[in-house]
């Protein structure tokens, strides 16, 4: 398998083809790999994962597309 940084681009590529409302992702490491993917994005999608003061647990993630949803909450 190829190493994340290298895979980011391809994970963001098949996202930007498909153009889906909603994703939901396994197994990002840390909030530094979602937020990285969501600049890949153009940030058009708001980001939930359980994010904490001392620990964030990115896995799962939830990606919801900002112009097809009302967000009520922003990260």
């Amino acid at each position: 398998f190829d190493r994340f940084k290298d895979r980011i681009f391809q994970i963001a590529d098949t996202i930007k083809r498909h153009n889906p409302d909603l994703i939901s992702l396994q197994e990002f490491r840390t909030k530094a790999q979602v937020y990285r993917l969501h600049r890949l994005l153009d940030k058009k999608y708001a980001v939930v994962f359980a994010e904490g003061v001392i620990l964030s647990y990115a896995d799962p993630v939830l990606m919801i597309r900002r112009d097809r949803f009302k967000i009520l909450e922003d990260h």
